[in-house]
């Protein structure tokens, strides 16, 4: 695919993305969520993941495939024998920061047994962070301030750890 129309297909995911960021937030702001609004943010986290498999195969080289059946994670990645389970979240504002969410519709966190990353996505910044599961520890969220003392930042457009570990 030509490098330019990858750049462009890019651009109009993290526009859209942003569209409905943004009508998120006033959602939110306004105290609720209706059934439309409810399946608007559903949309979010759609996008996400498209972008993730559209970056990492275009860009990244890296093999994606969903798994058969209903599973903890979203995407089995492989690149060159290396074999990963990855669930990729939208990161939500939380006060003046940043949460990543590190568990599914039942309110569980993910294991180690159930996941080897969990893939952030930042759509106001373009910012993605590929988390090994080991870093999580069973933790429902994960804060993420953006700036030179967040923790995460080593993770922060690290999409060679899917393609080694």
């Amino acid at each position: 695919m030509d490098k330019d129309v990858i750049l462009i297909k890019k651009h109009e995911i993290i526009d859209e993305m942003n569209r409905k960021w943004k009508e998120k937030e006033k959602i939110r702001k306004r105290g609720g969520l209706s059934k439309e609004e409810e399946d608007e943010r559903n949309e979010i986290g759609s996008d996400t993941e498209s972008l993730f498999v559209f970056i990492a195969s275009n860009r990244e080289r890296i093999s994606i495939a969903r798994p058969e059946r209903v599973r903890r994670y979203d995407f089995i990645t492989e690149y060159k024998g290396y074999m990963n389970r990855v669930q990729v979240k939208t990161l939500h504002r939380f006060g003046g920061d940043w949460t990543l969410r590190c568990y599914g519709g039942r309110k569980e966190a993910y294991t180690i047994d159930e996941i080897d990353f969990i893939v952030g996505y930042n759509c106001a910044y373009d910012r993605w962070y590929i988390i090994p599961s080991s870093e999580i520890k069973d933790s429902l969220g994960i804060l993420i301030i953006d700036g030179d003392n967040c923790r995460q930042k080593r993770f922060m457009g690290a999409w060679d750890l899917l393609k080694y570990r």
